[in-house]
């Protein structure tokens, strides 16, 4: 932080988004699944805003949410990277934030595959033992009997 202060880089709160071009100044979802580290990033924003639900009428899903329209395209990059599809449109919410939730039983399964199937892309601390113990409740619903789950 002081390397940015002392070298006189713009503080975020002092970014004036209203004048950014963002089809110019922003990428498109296409430059970010393209990146190495996406999927680590991908981890990365759902320990500090994702989230693994499962309400009381036995409905799951995983939510994710990030703020700015410059998150936008990541947003989209996030739903092509774990569900395998484009997302559908998503709009900003009253604090400019995009969320993207999964919920059908094929997303879920994505959901699952992506979270599960390699150890380069884990979740760590709360949102690990949030993650496991969110598996454990829809193995135990009916209507995700069919999904394939890890081997504890």
């Amino acid at each position: 932080m002081n390397y940015i202060l002392n070298n006189n880089i713009i503080n975020w709160k002092d970014i004036n988004f209203n004048n950014i071009d963002y089809d110019v100044e922003y990428p498109n979802y296409k430059y970010y699944i393209n990146l190495d580290f996406f999927k680590d990033w991908i981890v990365g924003f759902t320990i500090a805003e994702g989230s693994f639900f499962i309400k009381k009428n036995n409905y799951a899903y995983f939510q994710i949410r990030q703020t700015g329209i410059e998150s936008y395209e990541i947003i989209k990059g996030i739903c092509i990277m774990i569900a395998n599809r484009k997302s559908y449109v998503i709009k900003p919410d009253k604090s400019n934030s995009y969320q993207l939730s999964l919920s059908s039983r094929e997303d879920l399964q994505n959901v699952i595959n992506f979270f599960s199937s390699s150890s380069n892309y884990k979740l760590l601390g709360y949102k690990y033992i949030q993650y496991l113990n969110w598996l454990i409740k829809i193995k135990e619903i009916s209507k995700y009997k069919e999904l394939n789950f890890p081997i504890s």
